[in-house]
């Protein structure tokens, strides 16, 4: 009997200190533990990076050009393809629609707008 509430004991002594090592952990990070329906609050300015933020774009550009997505830049927009690059010039474009019949601009107009 006196072995079982040892045992017990030293039980609940190493459960109490993980609890206490957790929410020591917890405080020193941007987000706290509230007694509120969420159960946490975030404090941004509480976190504490190593990089700059000049370091983490150069990082995000370095992926990008490697062929890496960059779907997560603004969530505006689809993606860039990146697989088709154009031979011309501006100029180029600018004159061949300056050139065009008002019959092809009816029909890009059509294609374009429905």
């Amino acid at each position: 009997m006196r072995k079982n509430r040892t045992s017990l004991i030293a039980t609940m002594s190493v459960f109490a200190t993980a609890l206490l090592a957790g929410n020591t952990a917890f405080a020193s990070s941007y987000i706290h533990q509230t007694n509120t329906e969420k159960g946490y609050v975030t404090y941004p300015e509480h976190f504490k990076s190593e990089r700059t933020r000049a370091e983490v774009q150069a990082e995000a550009a370095a992926f990008v050009k490697q062929g890496g997505s960059d779907a997560f830049r603004g969530g505006n927009f689809p993606p860039r393809d990146t697989s088709v690059a154009s031979g011309k010039t501006r100029e180029q474009v600018v004159n061949e629609f300056r050139s065009q019949t008002p019959q092809e601009r009816k029909a890009l107009e059509a294609l374009y707008r429905g």
